[in-house]
């Protein structure tokens, strides 16, 4: 991002130090495969040994993990504020893909 020097954003920065931003960890021992933000709080990522773990970007930890032992990719998700749910649908990676 290009923040203009004499801009409002870039007295934010000075003011608040880097704080505009948020560094989130990775599951410990892992790589990540793909990173997908569900909300502001919460993410969802793939791991290249084939876990998917929600992870909780305030607290920097793992909130829950599937480990089906496969590469999986997000097709879709959705997020219901009210009903305080998440529906997701992925689909399992096929040799050569």
């Amino acid at each position: 991002m290009d923040v203009s020097p004499g801009g409002k954003l870039a007295e934010k920065v000075k003011q608040h130090g880097s704080k505009w931003y948020k560094i989130v960890s990775a599951p410990p021992g892992e790589e990540v495969d793909w990173l997908s933000p569900i909300t502001s709080s919460y993410t969802l990522c793939a791991t290249k040994s084939g876990k998917v773990v929600c992870w909780d970007v305030q607290s920097d930890t793992c909130l829950a993990q599937w480990n089906p032992g496969a590469r999986w990719e997000l097709w879709k998700c959705r997020v219901e504020f009210e009903e305080r749910t998440v529906f997701f649908t992925m689909a399992k990676v096929l040799a050569g893909s």
